[in-house]
């Protein structure tokens, strides 16, 4: 019940995040115009490659919660300890990182990003203040992912709407109401993160275990337990940010920052594949840890499986709806015909690549699990090695279109050559039926209905946004249900709500 309670509040609580974000960001560019949304694209890459600074403590400590939770009582006290060291550690990252920040933000204006209308002063304060920003979110990520590990999603989902709710309607009522001026916008930014992080502190301490040993003297010793997971760990996120952020990285250079805006809200749009699959795994990893921590191994495959089914039922379908009708996803959600004509070409192939990705990512878990990541460290590095130089390649010769295709290319190798390894080594025997039971069936069903949704292209062309919007929601509506209809998991549970909606209907 458990995983049930935490996915359904996962999935409320990012379905409402993503949402706003998805409703807002548009709003940001029209108030802001491209060039300064670029910025915001900026500042959401930065946040990413922040995360380097985590060293793999925050997964490492949520497994570590998880783990002791499955053994004792007395062995999930003894986390507070551990949680107040890795705590006092970040918030000291935190301070350098920010300081680090303000410092080469000068540089950053004038020899990375390329600008026309903003001045020099204006975009170097706002990365002075996304610094700030970027830092305290990341310490309240390492909280967030502390809470994650006790299973108390459902608390973590409802503090997960209220910061959203300040985060995006107040920025938008600051844009509307008072300036267009991006660095009042950062500003507001560094404001919300503050009162992020000391409410997920709260939320955090509040929910530890109470021992004597908190009253003691501060400790790092409690650290030495989890360094060799965290070090796995930490190489793994250092490589995971290279995979999915060195495309970003390299175009805030390479691309006028217009266009870099432009590319930043496709960019969303993909990431937001990956989001739907977030609430699933933030609430299979500490069950699936927690499984094996009781010797179940076999009920941890089967809720591997399932897993598997549910991400693949939510984002294949919708992938392949965007990858189909990209054009008219952008102009639907943003109302900007320019915006939907430059970046309709990359969306195709991030949209795709991201789907593989999500998919992919269930090998990182089934190793987290087990709290062996050695292998996924390896693996991870060969992806790194090749795919940077051909990311650089792609776009310094071809710009965003060649790195969104390398990178979709590149996704699509790492997955069918690593996937089958790791299934042998940890889970031997379940590849074929994770691949053509599990995937086989909803991947199919999702290609046939965007094929169907394709054939209605021709009837959006002049169509409004009203129009186009509702269209798309009653194709994706349409494409969920076929790809459950496909889902061994899913399907009991669609036919036993028409049978109830028949019945009452009846």
């Amino acid at each position: 019940m458990a995983v049930r309670t935490n996915t359904a509040a996962n999935f409320v609580g990012q379905t409402y995040v993503a949402t706003i974000a998805l409703i807002m960001l548009p709003l940001y560019l029209r108030e802001l115009g491209a060039e300064a949304y670029g910025l915001v694209g900026f500042f959401v890459m930065l946040q990413s490659w922040l995360r380097m600074l985590d060293m793999g403590l925050s997964p490492a400590a949520a497994r570590q919660i998880s783990h002791a939770r499955g053994l004792s009582d007395a062995a999930y006290r003894e986390t507070g300890a551990l949680v107040r060291a890795i705590e006092s550690l970040f918030i000291g990252l935190a301070a350098l990182s920010s300081i680090i920040v303000w410092n080469v933000s000068p540089w950053i204006a004038a020899h990375w990003l390329h600008f026309r209308h903003l001045a020099l002063s204006e975009v170097t304060e706002c990365v002075m203040l996304m610094g700030l920003a970027a830092s305290l979110r990341w310490l309240a990520a390492f909280y967030r992912s502390a809470i994650q590990g006790m299973e108390r999603q459902v608390w973590l989902n409802g503090a997960n709407m209220v910061i959203a709710t300040f985060r995006y309607f107040g920025a938008l009522m600051l844009l509307v109401w008072v300036t267009h001026d991006p660095r009042y916008f950062f500003g507001y930014e560094v404001g919300v993160s503050l009162g992020e992080t000391a409410l997920l502190n709260y939320g955090l301490h509040r929910l530890l275990p109470r021992t004597r040993e908190q009253k003691q003297a501060l400790s790092l010793a409690p650290l030495t337990q989890i360094l060799p997971f965290a070090a796995g760990t930490a190489y793994a996120a250092l490589v995971w940010i290279v995979l999915t952020q060195a495309d970003k990285l390299i175009l805030s250079h390479v691309l006028p920052l217009w266009e870099y805006g432009y590319f930043a809200l496709v960019a969303l749009i993909a990431g937001g594949l990956i989001t739907l699959a977030g609430p699933v795994s933030t609430a299979v990893l500490p069950r699936m840890t927690w499984l094996l921590a009781q010797g179940q191994g076999e009920s941890m495959l089967a809720l591997y499986r399932q897993s598997t089914q549910i991400v693949a039922v939510v984002v294949l379908p919708l992938s392949a709806l965007v990858a189909m009708l990209p054009r008219d996803v952008i102009f639907a959600w943003t109302g900007d015909h320019q915006a939907a004509r430059w970046a309709a070409p990359m969306l195709v192939w991030l949209a795709l690549g991201n789907a593989v990705l999500a998919l992919n990512a269930f090998q990182y878990y089934l190793q987290y699990a087990h709290g062996k990541v050695a292998f996924h460290v390896m693996t991870s590095t060969v992806d790194v090695v090749i795919q940077t130089p051909v990311i650089v390649f792609a776009a310094y010769h071809f710009g965003a279109y060649g790195a969104a295709l390398a990178w979709f290319i590149l996704r699509t190798v790492s997955f069918v050559v690593w996937s089958p390894i790791v299934h042998r080594i940890f889970a031997p025997g379940i590849h074929k039926k994770w691949l053509l039971q599990d995937i086989g069936p909803i991947a199919i069903a999702s290609g046939i209905s965007a094929v169907l949704a394709g054939t209605v292209r021709h009837m959006l062309v002049g169509a409004g946004r009203f129009e186009v919007m509702l269209v798309l929601a009653s194709l994706a509506f349409g494409m969920l249900v076929m790809s459950a209809m496909a889902s061994s998991v899913c399907r009991p549970y669609l036919l036993r709500v028409l049978t109830r909606i028949g019945t009452a209907h009846g």
